[in-house]
């Protein structure tokens, strides 16, 4: 009589329950410490395997495919077997092979048991791409949920369920570096890192790219990156190879509905349901009658899925869209309807007219006191420009590049040069620019206000050239003078550096042999509403701010209630 109480399991005809059971026991009974104990458990694993031999009806089905499984030779190890499954790779994905390799009884010999575990356990590690169907074998002859807790995490729980007949089919490529690939690219896409699973996959498809599970991988890659033309390629090839692929089929659909091709939907829609009952697909199918305006026909897609699903919310919510539909959303009642609810939107366009108005009121007065723009002025934290007092040419030299500094210069022999900046004539285009009185374009305009003459004089005695605001005169040139004045850097308009030096070198001081050189050949110094900077801002200018954040929170909010309205919220 068998002795099941001493394998520890119930009565059973499964060989691989058996083996499982005696490997478990072999450690309790070592032939050296308990030699009689070691014997009992032999017999009763002997029996037990005769049992089921006996017990085993021939249930299976028969080996139709032409290989069967490789026997194990006489004088074969079991190390030569596993090394001529491992290295073919069309046996190392046939599960036959490995039942059978398992199966051999050197494998469950006390003194075997754990040196192929080992072995096996190692291998595997290393070339971890089987089919699951083989992972789940192995772990159940090597009890892995006791010891390699990893190997299951990894490889069967994490598993990508991939096929491997394909690739296998082709004998010139590198199989392992294939399938590692292929696995990476899968890992990527997981990790939400689609560009660079589209660089994996190159490599993949560079070694073999007629495996349907990569071609179905760029599919879903180029859908992430809306490449339609492309991921409708990529599915069509997964098709043309494995037309039983619904999933593939499925994804086609929904990208051809993202690509807006409404008749492409429903057609392909119709093929799929005709072969796989799918609500998903039903209701892009829907939605695509209803963008095409077959009402009626979308409204029974709807009501097969409610029958199938009466709980189904985006059925649900399309039923009522439907339902809810406007015959004629752009007629004459409607249009009314709408321009009602909008009609109070322009209370908003002459609030916002005030807010323009205000800050162009305060703008000027902004930039006289700080040197800034408005807008310059609150990125800058309401700061005025730095004024730095360049009493030498070493420190004026400094501040040229620096555009939110302001200089405190004293200017000694300053001339008018008889130019003024305005608007003349350069070649034949009129433009701002430095010119005498009768090369002004308009001279009215000119001579109704304070004009920004131009100057050279000395720091120094190197020239620098500056405007300054002063009434036109009726005269080219005036006595040098001193002049102490707060300044910025501009760089000169076009030819105007050259209308300076041609006017300057006209009125040269006697005592100079020649014009010396200017500070830089490219900027000038401009004092255009300057003099106030650094002084307090008026307290009109805050008053203004203040009206014209009130009047923005106030268009704001009436904004977000017409919104609201108009969407019926």
């Amino acid at each position: 009589m068998i002795n099941w109480n001493l394998l520890g399991i119930e009565p059973t005809k499964d060989l691989n329950v058996i083996k499982k059971a005696y490997a478990k026991q072999l450690p309790q009974f070592h032939p050296e410490d308990d030699p009689e104990g070691y014997q009992q458990l032999r017999k009763a694993y002997e029996e037990a395997i005769e049992y089921a031999k006996d017990e085993k009806t021939n249930w299976e089905e028969p080996i139709t495919t032409e290989s069967a499984p490789t026997p194990i030779t006489p004088k074969e190890s079991w190390q030569d077997h596993f090394l001529r499954i491992f290295n073919d790779i069309e046996k190392r994905i046939d599960i036959r092979e490995w039942q059978k390799l398992l199966d051999a009884e050197a494998i469950w010999q006390i003194e075997e048991y754990p040196k192929v575990k080992t072995f096996i356990t190692s291998h595997v590690r290393e070339y971890p791409n089987l089919p699951l169907e083989i992972w789940q074998l192995l772990a159940r002859i090597f009890d892995w949920q006791e010891t390699d807790v990893d190997l299951i995490e990894r490889n069967i729980l994490g598993h990508h369920q991939f096929r491997y007949t394909y690739a296998a089919s082709q004998t010139d490529i590198d199989h392992d570096l294939f399938f590692s690939y292929r696995d990476k690219v899968a890992q990527a896409i997981l990790a939400n890192n689609h560009n660079s699973a589209k660089q994996l996959l190159q490599r993949a498809k560079a070694i073999f790219d007629h495996d349907p599970d990569l071609l179905k991988m760029e599919g879903l890659i180029c859908k992430e990156l809306h490449e339609w033309q492309q991921a409708i390629q990529a599915y069509e090839k997964c098709l043309a190879i494995d037309p039983d692929d619904m999933d593939s089929y499925g994804e086609q659909i929904d990208i051809l509905f993202q690509m807006g091709r409404w008749n492409e939907v429903i057609e392909h829609a119709s093929t799929f349901l005709n072969h796989y009952p799918s609500n998903g697909v039903r209701l892009l199918m829907a939605k695509a009658l209803i963008r095409l305006n077959r009402d009626e026909e979308a409204k029974n897609e709807i009501e097969q899925i409610l029958s199938e699903d009466q709980y189904d919310i985006e059925a649900i919510l399309l039923a009522e869209q439907l339902k809810n539909k406007r015959s004629n959303p752009f007629s004459l009642k409607e249009i009314i309807r709408y321009s009602k609810r909008l009609l109070p939107l322009w209370r908003i366009g002459i609030l916002l007219v005030m807010t323009i108005l205000f800050q162009i009121s305060i703008s000027e007065t902004v930039k006289e006191y700080t040197g800034y723009s408005y807008t310059d002025w609150i990125k800058n934290g309401f700061q005025s420009k730095e004024i730095i007092e360049a009493d030498t040419m070493e420190l004026l030299r400094e501040t040229v590049d620096n555009q939110d500094e302001l200089v405190n210069v004293t200017i000694e022999d300053a001339t008018h040069t008889g130019l003024y900046e305005t608007v003349g004539t350069i070649e034949g285009k009129e433009q701002t620019g430095f010119f005498k009185l009768s090369e002004v374009k308009d001279m009215e305009r000119l001579l109704g206000k304070n004009a920004l003459a131009v100057y050279v004089g000395y720091v120094d005695d190197v020239a620098v050239p500056f405007t300054l605001q002063e009434k036109v005169e009726d005269t080219s040139y005036h006595e040098s003078k001193t002049i102490v004045l707060n300044a910025e850097w501009n760089h000169f308009p076009d030819q105007a550096l050259t209308a300076i030096k041609d006017s300057f070198n006209a009125h040269l001081p006697p005592f100079y042999q020649e014009a010396p050189a200017f500070i830089v050949e490219d900027k000038y110094l401009q004092t255009d509403h300057l003099e106030l900077i650094g002084d307090t801002l008026p307290f009109d200018v805050y008053i203004y701010m203040l009206i014209n954040c009130c009047i923005l929170c106030t268009v704001l909010a009436m904004v977000i209630k017409r919104f609201r309205i108009f969407l019926g919220w």
